[in-house]
């Protein structure tokens, strides 16, 4: 198996971001590892697309690991994500609310149009990282921007972990992983039934909804969005109950319109329409 190395900086502190920069550069060329690299201004590319700088940089990543995969040809794209990440991340979602789908969290591998996103150090603890790392005498780069409390992540990682770990769970960073592994194994196992259950593509049998497991309900009608719409975006959780308070009231017509997708319920049918 090649490797080739992908790096991005991301334009936050200048100094600090170049000089690591080189480092990834100078240590992928002793490894005799092509690299490859691209610099942006994170904050005017967020300004532009009207998102967080941590999601506009997320996007911006990605869109330039795929870029490098396809230009040489890779199928597979490596992040260095780790347990201590996992942790962060459910703590992150059940803060500002989610779901089962969203405390699966980070998974460890997903698809990434036609590359596979991996992670294999979802299991491993940052500190085991750089306790491996001191031990052998292998230098590192340590990111100032992880400090910034402007973040939430930040604050999570930098406050609210510690303060648990200190007064609840000293090991709550392994349990808060735990809980995103069962997650993902129950939204797993709830989208495949799903997926049976909607076969008819962007129709639903509202018969067939009601007669279903209220979890299966709202995961047979997030089937049938992603279809019609291609993603989930801007649909909320209280989107899908309106769906079903519609589906299970006693009128024989009705009309939803969701961001970018419209539902409506024609006697015994909800059909699912991009607008």
């Amino acid at each position: 198996m090649r490797l080739v190395c992908a790096h991005m900086n991301h334009g936050l502190i200048k100094k600090e971001g170049k000089r690591h920069q080189i480092f990834s550069e100078n240590l992928a060329r002793r490894l005799h590892i092509p690299f490859y690299s691209k610099t942006i201004d994170v904050r005017r590319v967020a300004s532009r697309m009207g998102r967080s700088i941590e999601e506009a940089g997320r996007i911006e990543r990605y869109r330039f690991f795929t870029e490098v995969a396809a230009r040489t040809r890779r199928r597979k794209i490596a992040t260095a994500h780790t347990l201590d990440d996992q942790a962060e991340t459910v703590l992150l979602r059940i803060l500002r609310g989610t779901g089962l789908r969203g405390l699966a969290a980070i998974p460890a591998k997903r698809k990434e149009g036609r590359f596979q996103i991996i992670r294999p150090f979802l299991e491993t603890r940052k500190k085991d990282i750089l306790s491996f790392l001191k031990q052998n005498t292998i230098g590192f780069c340590a990111d100032k921007t992880n400090k910034n409390p402007d973040f939430a992540r930040n604050r999570v990682r930098g406050w609210l972990i510690p303060q648990i770990e200190k007064h609840f769970d000293r090991n709550i960073q392994e349990s808060l992983a735990q809980l995103a592994e069962s997650s993902a194994l129950a939204a797993d196992y709830l989208e495949k039934e799903a997926k049976l259950r909607s076969s008819r593509g962007t129709k639903i049998s509202i018969k067939e909804l009601l007669k279903m497991h209220p979890a299966l309900q709202r995961e047979t009608i997030f089937q049938s969005l992603l279809k019609a719409k291609g993603d989930l975006k801007k649909i909320s959780h209280s989107h899908i109950l309106s769906i079903l308070a519609m589906a299970s009231s006693p009128t024989k017509h009705g009309l939803l319109h969701l961001p970018d997708i419209k539902v409506q319920k024609i006697n015994t049918v909800l059909n699912f329409k991009t607008t």
